[in-house]
């Protein structure tokens, strides 16, 4: 597990309790900081973590 990815579980444990509606605001905001600390975009960012997301739910 990569670096991004583990930042973006961190952020998942942070907001997940909260309903969606009012996590969105601060989990964008996290993956766009993720994206900026390893010079990438916040879009790639929050399409590895729902890659990675969905793998672990296939298995």
């Amino acid at each position: 597990m990569n670096d991004i990815i583990q930042q973006c579980l961190a952020l998942e444990d942070k907001y997940g309790k909260l309903p969606f509606d009012e996590a969105l605001p601060h989990l964008q905001k996290g993956w766009w900081s993720i994206a900026k600390k390893h010079n990438t975009t916040g879009e790639k960012v929050v399409a590895q973590y729902l890659e990675f997301r969905s793998n672990k739910a296939k298995n």
